[in-house]
């Protein structure tokens, strides 16, 4: 018999043992794996796959240009591989199976939209997917193969901007340089609509004025929707499409050189904040820090606009390289920075804004930044999570791979799903998801549901008490109206009760009346839970 190996410079056999010579006739190239079949051979080359039959003949059998990983024998008319765009069949013809999962573990951005999916952006062009979505059982990967619409899959943005609508923003795209690239995908409802230079003042980079880049997106309270032109060689970094009108609108920036203007948020004054993250193309190195733009809800009339610059000269940012910015459920604008985090706590345009750094969070890079039902900030980072109270001043805790899944401490995106109490991270390696039982509690109390009922103490889990307001206070009293226990809610909708009184000693037995209340007590709601005892 013969032992084939295959090595970067093509397809090798011994007879002996000993002595090793190249295949006279195989195909040319690096020979990636080898796999049998019943009576012939199968090889994964550079040139593509190949059937090698026990007489030694070739016969192509697929050079797709997909590379693959691993190549198997299903039976004599089907060979099945794995590459990194799906388990590829090949028979009589060629196709890809794609598993019920993610298209890919490389994600750049996350996103929760207003019905709780989760959508991931895919980071890297060759990946076979654009975007992901996921509805909380099942994965939908959209690209180029599934969604003709899409001229690339290089989309590394992608946004929730509110009524189950998504933006995906690509970073340019295949094609001649004779040709524009990059592209904007609107969708809504898993319906895929693109913008692009020709329908969209989209507008390329200085070095190639036909390479575009769409950053992230978000939408005002009219519904017109705003998103970043990065690199702008015309210098706007910011065009705003108003579906009301089916029109689009630009701002021509006078403030700094053209920049990398990426991340956006919009605060309750009308108030547009994005942040300079790729830097300006004519001076390497050199970033314009945060832009703010208020149009003062008249689009077509810029003689009323508002615009400024922020930076480290003239507003005391910790860097001018902007990573990400969030306004938070109470309004205050966060910035993620190079070597920091640094806070506005009250956007009025009509005070004067004030930048306040974050002191436990000094010379971290800051990549991505949400809030969860609490108003907690969750911090993304190069070295891992961060979690800090709502108004940044208190660490509450952090992950990293030592005291977590996570499956790298470069996490490049957080997302939260206020709704159902989840996180969601974003790694190279992959999508972690964390939940935290913090979920966003309602305007008006709903009926009271707590478990377990009955419940036996010492507990092996709190007590659930579910449907609260937020800020909710409970208080518990025997069925003869003396008082237990109170606290405030700790979750958001839900409160958990450990099943001890105001002393730290677990109750007895008895039937006990349960009493949620608002904060300003013009709400309450009333239910009550057996106890016994172990």
């Amino acid at each position: 018999g013969s032992l084939f190996v295959g090595t970067q410079q093509g397809l090798f056999y011994t007879t002996d043992g000993k002595t090793f010579r190249q295949y006279s006739g195989a195909p040319a190239g690096a020979v990636y794996s080898l796999a049998l079949g019943s009576n012939y051979m199968l090889i994964n080359s550079a040139s593509g796959l190949y059937r090698m039959s026990s007489a030694g003949s070739f016969t192509v059998l697929y050079n797709g240009g997909t590379s693959m990983n691993g190549i198997a024998a299903y039976s004599d008319v089907m060979t099945v591989a794995a590459t990194s765009s799906g388990l590829l069949t090949v028979g009589s013809t060629a196709s890809f199976i794609y598993p019920p999962g993610p298209g890919t573990n490389s994600v750049s951005d996350l996103a929760v939209d207003s019905s709780g999916n989760l959508w991931c952006s895919a980071s890297a062009s060759g990946v076979g997917v654009a975007f992901m979505k996921f509805d909380g059982t099942s994965w939908k990967n959209f690209g180029m193969a599934n969604t003709p619409q899409l001229a690339t899959n290089t989309f590394f943005k992608i946004s929730a901007i509110g009524d189950g609508k998504i933006v995906a923003g690509s970073w340019g795209g295949p094609g001649p340089n004779t040709a524009y690239r990059g592209e904007m995908a609107l969708v809504d409802h898993d319906s895929v609509r693109v913008f692009d230079a020709t329908n969209a003042p989209l507008y390329g980079i200085p070095k190639d004025n036909k390479y575009i880049l769409v950053g992230s997106a978000v939408s005002d309270p009219s519904g017109n929707i705003w998103v970043t032109n990065p690199m702008s060689y015309i210098n706007n970094p910011i065009v705003v499409y108003s579906p009301a009108e089916n029109k689009w609108y630009s701002f021509h920036s006078t403030l700094s050189p053209v920049s990398g203007f990426g991340p956006i948020a919009i605060d309750a004054y009308g108030g547009i904040w994005t942040g300079d993250q790729y830097g300006q193309p004519s001076s390497a190195g050199s970033f314009s820090g945060l832009f703010y733009y208020n149009a003062n809800g008249t689009l077509d009339n810029t003689s009323d606009d508002q615009s400024y610059i922020f930076n480290q000269g003239n507003a005391g940012l910790l860097s001018d390289n902007v990573n990400a910015v969030l306004v938070d459920n109470e309004d205050q604008v966060w910035i993620g920075t190079s070597l920091g985090m640094d806070v506005i706590y009250d956007p009025d345009p009509a005070a004067s804004f004030s930048v306040q750094s974050i002191y436990s969070l000094l010379d971290q890079n800051i990549n991505s930044i949400d809030y969860d039902a609490l108003d907690q900030k969750w911090v993304a980072t190069n070295t891992g999570v961060y979690v800090i109270s709502r108004d940044g001043n208190t660490p509450i805790t952090s992950y990293n791979t030592t005291n977590s899944p996570l499956p790298s401490n470069q996490v490049l995106a957080v997302a939260c799903d206020r709704s159902n109490g989840i996180v969601y991270f974003a790694t190279q390696d992959g999508i972690t998801e964390l939940k935290t039982g913090v979920q966003q509690p309602g305007a008006n109390f709903s009926k009271l549901k707590i478990f377990p009922d009955p419940a036996r103490v010492p507990l092996t889990q709190p007590i659930h008490i579910e449907g609260l307001v937020a800020n909710s206070e409970i208080k518990i009293f025997t069925i003869d109206g003396r008082l237990v226990t109170q606290f405030q809610a700790q979750g958001g909708k839900i409160a958990y009760w450990n099943g001890t009184d105001l002393t730290g000693k677990l109750i007895p037995t008895g039937v006990y009346i349960v009493v949620a209340y608002s904060s300003d007590g013009s709400q309450s709601s009333v239910s009550k839970i057996a106890i016994g005892r172990r």
